[in-house]
């Protein structure tokens, strides 16, 4: 067992300070995608015809300059609007004559696959799009919330994100930080600091995973060393792989 006033040798004493700005947080009680774009949309053209495809995405989003309308790729099925935002896309199954040509350039495999459009037997999962860093939590109807014994703390059972409920707020977990609200909508905040109660979770719990991530724990101590620890990697020298060898 480690001692509580274990540290890592080596390690500075301030702790640098990261950025503990929440991202844009949405919860929704029905199927909903994220489409995300990296800040404004940065258009290029496809060359030979009327598309230009943005860049900063990883989904398929086409403008056609002619119709002036916007193009999705949603899992297999094509919707357009007049504008990009959220909501009035419309699945269709006619396209523009220029996206035929997009099976002349291996670039578009996925949107080949999805040619010649046809209307899906189901409407696709609708999406939100965002132009900043967001998480999604979907839940599966109404927050179904089931108590964790001895702590107080009740987790919403019917979603795949770590959300908690504790004396009156919210607690979200995401990429190894905690954010905070009153309420599922609205401005969530950073919570620098979690009440006693998190460390009190069985480590056998459905939600025992997240003691790696609550400050003085035995896991977030072990994270730690773990992450401290040098790493070694071997590649043999006829793998092919080309690479600079920097000394330090």
């Amino acid at each position: 067992l480690l001692p509580e006033d274990f540290k890592i040798p080596g390690q500075p004493e301030v702790i640098p300070q990261f950025n503990f700005e929440p991202p844009a947080i949405r919860v929704s009680e029905t199927p909903l995608q994220l489409l995300s774009i990296d800040r404004e949309p940065v258009k290029a053209p496809v060359r030979g015809t009327g598309l230009e495809y943005v860049v900063n995405s990883d989904w398929n989003v086409f403008y056609h300059q002619l119709d002036e309308r916007w193009y999705v790729l949603n899992n297999g099925a094509w919707q357009q609007n007049n504008h990009l935002a959220d909501g009035g896309w419309i699945t269709t199954d006619k396209l523009p004559a220029d996206f035929d040509r997009l099976a002349l350039d291996d670039r578009w495999g996925e949107a080949q696959n999805a040619l010649p459009a046809k209307m899906p037997a189901q409407p696709p999962v609708p999406f939100i799009i965002s132009l900043q860093a967001t998480e999604l939590i979907l839940l599966d109807g109404a927050p179904l919330l089931e108590t964790i014994e001895e702590t107080g703390i009740r987790y919403v059972s019917n979603t795949k994100s770590d959300l908690f409920s504790y004396a009156g707020r919210w607690y979200f977990l995401v990429s190894g930080r905690w954010f905070s609200n009153s309420k599922l909508s609205g401005q969530w905040q950073s919570a620098r600091r979690l009440p006693e109660a998190f460390s009190q979770i069985p480590a056998n719990h459905e939600k025992g995973h997240v003691l790696f991530s609550v400050p003085g724990t035995r896991q977030a101590k072990l994270a730690m060393i773990e992450a401290a620890l040098p790493r070694r990697v071997s590649v043999a020298k006829n793998s092919g792989v080309e690479f600079d060898l920097v000394w330090v």
